[in-house]
């Protein structure tokens, strides 16, 4: 189980017109089970903007990957896109972990660790 942040900025086109190299690579070497989140960087910088969020709403779709807008500035989204793909990773590692016990062992629990405060007071998002 693992999961991926792909980012783009949304004040740079190339960055987010790049993304379908990305993918392509990583549709190789990655199992088809990893959790991809789509991130556009900068969205502090509207006025800047050069990807719609119509376009990456569009790609997301498409390729069937979760779409946040964040902004390490202010903090916003960070918390709340890390939380989602620790959530998307862990409901994966508990419907795995039901089919690979048996009837009569209990899986084992995965410790829930408070991720996103540790890394938002690392990288000051919250």
């Amino acid at each position: 189980l693992c999961g991926i942040f792909l980012l783009y900025d949304i004040t740079d086109g190339k960055s987010f017109t790049e993304l379908s190299n990305i993918i392509g690579d990583l549709s190789h070497l990655i199992s088809p089970d990893c959790e991809i989140f789509l991130i556009g960087c900068k969205a502090d910088r509207r006025e800047d903007r050069k990807v719609s969020y119509k376009d990456a709403e569009d790609m997301s779709l498409k390729i069937g990957f979760s779409l946040f807008e964040t902004s390490a500035k202010s903090g916003s989204n960070c918390e709340l896109a890390l939380n989602e793909m620790l959530e998307k990773i862990y409901e994966k590692h508990e419907e795995a972990a039901s089919y690979v016990c048996d009837a009569t062992e209990e899986a084992e629990p995965i410790p829930r660790f408070n991720l996103p405060h540790i890394f938002c007071q690392m990288w000051n998002c919250g």
